[in-house]
């Protein structure tokens, strides 16, 4: 009885850790990912409205994520306001990816 116990744990155990594994880093690279499209609007609104210029989108390679890339848009969304927009994506943990998007608009205040 004991050994089949022991076996029925440990077979259920190896079904569950991989799962486990997969959601960890798939948690780990959404959390460096947010963290790094965040970065960048502090970077835009330390930049400040008026020397934030108005650009197509830009795209920058991530070494922090499996296959990284940052890619960001400034446009002009009201009289006084730029809206900035950041997308992150990676290629990750068994090829499977996630995508990360975070906007903000950045407003003229003098």
């Amino acid at each position: 009885m004991a050994l089949f116990l022991l076996a029925a744990t440990a077979m259920v155990f190896g079904v569950v850790y991989p799962s486990g594994a997969r959601a960890r880093t798939k948690a780990q690279y959404y959390s460096q990912a947010l963290a790094t499209a965040q970065r960048k609007i502090e970077d835009c609104r330390y930049t400040g409205y008026a020397d934030l210029s108005i650009e197509g989108p830009t795209d920058t390679s991530i070494t922090a994520l499996p296959n990284g890339n940052l890619r960001y848009t400034v446009t002009q969304h009201a009289a006084d306001i730029k809206r900035v927009d950041v997308v992150v994506t990676w290629q990750g943990y068994g090829g499977v990816g996630g995508t990360v998007r975070v906007s903000s608009l950045i407003s003229d205040h003098s």
